[in-house]
């Protein structure tokens, strides 16, 4: 874990969190935090708010295999939509200002994603992953959970 991630500040209720999730979703399960801007897409890893820090650091997921160490240093990865089928997780965690679930479901590239058919994507505005403070993360794990123990 970052030393310096507000996390560790709470790991009573992340620990909660993740006990709630982990009943429903299998700890081997990848996830994919990313963020979808004009016409660029963007994964991050657990220093970039996004739900990265839920996501990774208090939930225990890790990203795609093969994109592993580009999640750990720099921490991000700019990439195309041609290449999103090597950064897709089993869940993905899509902060958009503008793209829908259905508008996804029926892009040819996001549409072939096993976690779009799977309904394993949650959708958010920037207003709501963007930040990383302590108060921010608190609420995104909250969301994050809620949304996961529900599936």
């Amino acid at each position: 874990m970052n030393p310096r991630s507000p996390i560790k500040c709470l790991p009573p209720y992340t620990a909660r969190a993740k006990e709630k999730v982990l009943q429903v979703i299998p700890a081997d399960s990848t996830f994919s935090v990313i963020e979808s801007g004009d016409n660029s897409l963007m994964a991050v890893g657990t220093s970039f708010g996004k739900g990265g820090h839920p996501i990774y650091n208090g939930f225990g997921f890790k990203p795609p295999a093969e994109i592993a160490a580009e999640m750990a240093d720099p921490g991000w990865a700019s990439f195309s939509a041609e290449v999103l089928p090597k950064y897709a997780g089993d869940y993905i965690i899509l902060t958009s200002d503008s793209e829908t679930l259905d508008e996804l479901q029926a892009d040819p590239i996001w549409g072939a994603l096993p976690a779009v058919k799977n309904n394993h994507v949650f959708l958010w505005t920037s207003e709501r992953s963007g930040y990383w403070d302590p108060i921010a993360i608190l609420s995104q794990t909250e969301e994050l959970a809620a949304w996961l123990a529900g599936l």
